[in-house]
């Protein structure tokens, strides 16, 4: 057996321009046929499902699963419209410890009507990929490579952008980018 560990990103693009990202854990068997295509999908079928619960547009995802989008591509202004806005999906994995992932500019439809608790039922996708059986020899793991179990639940959180500007950034008013 040869079990290969890959960190799976996607890189998200707001409304503005500003990128977030979000990453998680696979492991596969390079032994066993069909497993690196099985992981593979496992992450092209986690790209779609982040893409369902969020305001930005896909635009980079990289790992087993690799995909580019057009760098022009923005996503939607609406409410949490822009990547300082995220939702925080926490999960536990077989030994115990907990993990998070932070999707950004989610839609507000993931939240209860206090919008900073996340629906059960919006992460439940995510929440089923993570803890799926695994396909021949390929999963999603914790990054210290154990399965992961179960959900602790999501909430919204807020952190500043400490990135650098790009041309691909729009200004302040929303209707063109920044040269």
């Amino acid at each position: 057996m040869t079990i290969q560990f890959v960190r799976q990103s996607y890189t998200f693009r707001d409304c503005r321009g500003h990128l977030g990202k979000v990453a998680f854990w696979l492991y596969y068997d390079v032994a066993v046929a069909g497993s690196i295509a099985s992981a593979e999908s496992q992450a092209a079928s986690m790209a779609s499902t982040l893409g369902s619960l969020t305001n930005a547009a896909l635009y980079r995802a990289a790992g087993v699963y690799n995909q580019q989008n057009d760098p022009e591509l923005y996503g939607a202004a609406s409410d949490y419209a822009n990547a300082e806005t995220k939702l925080r999906i926490r999960y536990r994995g077989t030994d115990g410890t907990s993990h998070s992932a932070e999707l950004p500019a989610p839609l507000v439809s993931n939240f209860l009507a206090d919008k900073q608790t996340a629906k059960g039922s919006a992460i439940a996708p995510v929440i089923a990929l993570l803890t799926a059986t695994p396909v021949t020899s390929a999963a999603f793991v914790t990054p210290t490579g154990v399965a992961i179990t179960e959900s602790v639940g999501g909430t919204l959180i807020r952190r500043k952008f400490q990135r650098k500007l790009t041309k691909y950034q729009k200004s302040a008013n929303l209707d063109e980018p920044e040269m």
